[in-house]
Parts: C-alpha cells; sequence; structure tokens
C-alpha cells in the first residue's frame, strides 16, 4: 500500500476537523431561530384545521336541530294559525320532533327545545336544549353572535314571527340564520330552515326575554 493511500485512511487533519466544525456551528446558529417560528406556524395551522372541523360539526349540529321544531299533531280550530318557532336575536324556541340524532335529542324523541346565545365575558356559546338537556355546539372566546329569520331569505328581522303589518307572508316554514362576528376565529353564518311550510301566528312577536334565552317555547 502506497504512502498516499495510508494517508487517506486516516481520516481528516486537524485543520480539515476544525473547518467542518466551524460550518456545522454556522448552520446551527443560522437554523435554530428558525425551529421556534417553524413549530409555531404548524400549530397555529393544526390550531385552525381543529378550529375549522369543530365549526363544521357544530353546523350540522345546528342544521339537525332546526329541521326538528314542528308543531305538534292533533286538531285545530277552523282557521287557527300557529308560529312552529318563536324567536329573537339571542335565540328560538318551539315543540320539537327530533327528525335527526343531535347533541340535545336523540332521534324520534318529542319536547320542547331552544337554541340560543350564552354570553360569557367576550365570548360566548351556541347552545342547544332539549329534551336530553343541554350542550354547547359551539365555544368562542371573542366575538358577539345573533339570530334572524326570515320567509324569503331577502327581508331579514331579529324577532319571529312578524305581523302581517311587517310584511310577513303566511308561511310556518321560517330561514334561521346565525351569525357570528368574531376577529379571532373569524365571520360565520349559517343559514337553516325551521318547520313547514303552513300558516304563521300574525300576531306581535314576543318580547325579547331579559336573560341569555329566548322565552320558553309555547
Amino acid at each position: 500500500m502506497t504512502k498516499h493511500a495510508r494517508t487517506g485512511e486516516q481520516g481528516l487533519s486537524v485543520l480539515e476537523a476544525l473547518i467542518v466544525t466551524a460550518i456545522t456551528a454556522m448552520l446551527i446558529v443560522l437554523l435554530l431561530p428558525l425551529a421556534p417560528r417553524g413549530m409555531r406556524r404548524d400549530y397555529a395551522v393544526a390550531e385552525t384545521a381543529i378550529a375549522t372541523g369543530a365549526a363544521m360539526r357544530a353546523e350540522r349540529a345546528f342544521h339537525a336541530v332546526l329541521s326538528g321544531f314542528a308543531l305538534p299533531p292533533g286538531p285545530r280550530e277552523p282557521g287557527q294559525v300557529e308560529a312552529v318557532i318563536r324567536g329573537n336575536r339571542i335565540g328560538l324556541a318551539g315543540q320539537f320532533l327530533a327528525i335527526q340524532e343531535s347533541p340535545c335529542a336523540r332521534a324520534g324523541v318529542e319536547g320542547a327545545a331552544r337554541v340560543f346565545v350564552r354570553r360569557d365575558g367576550a365570548g360566548g356559546a351556541l347552545v342547544c336544549e332539549g329534551p336530553h338537556g343541554a350542550a354547547d355546539l359551539l365555544r368562542w372566546a371573542e366575538g358577539r353572535a345573533s339570530f334572524s329569520y326570515s320567509a324569503d331569505a331577502v327581508n331579514w328581522t331579529q324577532t319571529w314571527p312578524v305581523g302581517r303589518a311587517q310584511g310577513a307572508p303566511d308561511a310556518q316554514s321560517v330561514l334561521v340564520r346565525f351569525t357570528l362576528a368574531s376577529r379571532a376565529t373569524g365571520d360565520s353564518e349559517w343559514i337553516g330552515r325551521a318547520g313547514a311550510t303552513e300558516p304563521v301566528d300574525l300576531g306581535a312577536a314576543p318580547a325579547e326575554s331579559p336573560a341569555n334565552a329566548p322565552a320558553s317555547a309555547p
């Protein structure tokens, strides 16, 4: 074996080792500050994905609950009309027959139910309360939420039912819009339909309850 071959087998020289060490140290110094930034970015992405998933589940539950509001079966006087729900800007209530499974009622269960906004400091929650108790459909740390109602998806009001003088058609089916304005999670707007197409009570809308929930269902 030649002298040059034996020299190659001895590995790096002292100078070469120092150069490699210096380069490695420089890379560590350059890359180390990027690690927390990348971790924060990954955490933010994961947090957004979790929040989006929670909002999607909450919206499905919201529609499931709305689908269950209906007038109970039974005879009525000729010309008698009723509203399938009564609502204001903080929630709605009515008689309930659960068509779909929801956090506050199993499918097929009857009873009174309500959906309302519960305020909690700067934040709050969207709550469903039914035959099987209450459940938070959605929570937010910061923001303001409200309900509005419409028969035609054009004219919206914060009380339901409304009188004929205010332009309300004789339709029991009502569109319910839940709106959340939040800088933290972004704005949300869900629209679902409650009830079936039948006449509604054209009397004055009930006064808003002083509590953080609508008056109990009729």
